[in-house]
């Protein structure tokens, strides 16, 4: 009985371990992905600030581009640069999660496989 409980929480651990694994790495692209569109919004932003106060500027939006003021234009950017900046920060915080439960199902596993040894050995 004790080595099917083990298998059944070996196959377990093993699943959990692949969940996490996809977690972990789909959370790292979209971390990424927030990065760069903070570090985008944050260069447009700055390049805006440079150009003289009564510059024109016309954002898109969708299909269409709209009229607005340099100085609303660089508050967006900023503003879309500091949401993107504390979205990776959120997700940052999921792939510690990620990588403690992952860790986790390691030690488990060290810990199945010791015991089967053990078993074995006996």
């Amino acid at each position: 009985a004790k080595v099917e409980i083990t298998h059944d929480s070996l196959f377990e651990l093993q699943e959990k371990t692949e969940r996490n694994t996809s977690l972990l790495q789909s959370s790292h692209y979209r971390k990424v992905a927030k990065e760069k569109e903070a570090r985008i919004a944050g260069l447009a932003s700055e390049e805006l600030k440079s150009l003289p106060e009564n510059t024109k500027t016309y954002p898109a939006l969708g299909r269409a581009f709209v009229y607005r003021s340099l100085a609303d234009s660089i508050k967006m950017l900023t503003e879309e640069a500091e949401e993107a900046a504390a979205d990776a920060g959120k997700i940052q915080v999921e792939m510690d999660y990620y990588q403690n439960e992952l860790k986790s199902c390691q030690e488990q596993l060290k810990e199945i496989i010791e015991e089967r040894q053990k078993a074995t050995a006996e």
